[in-house]
């Protein structure tokens, strides 16, 4: 799992520029999805890669939290 998630954070950082040729919602909605994956990868981390006694989710606050870093970034 360490493995995959090393992967994942590699293809997010790599696909991360091509959301400044995005326009509009499209880019909000890329860019959120970019955020929460990010931090799903950040729970698996905290969890010790261990995803099937300790399964990563997102609380409200923290997609709330993630929508307000969308929104107020450049």
């Amino acid at each position: 799992m360490k493995e995959l998630v090393t992967r994942t954070r590699a293809l997010f950082d790599s696909g991360e520029p091509l959301t400044r040729h995005l326009k509009g919602g499209l880019r909000l909605e890329i860019k959120l999805t970019l955020l929460g994956g990010r931090a799903i990868l950040d729970r698996i981390e905290a969890a010790d890669y261990d995803v099937f006694l300790h399964r990563p989710v997102l609380s409200v606050t923290d997609k709330l939290r993630l929508l307000t870093q969308v929104i107020f970034s450049k």
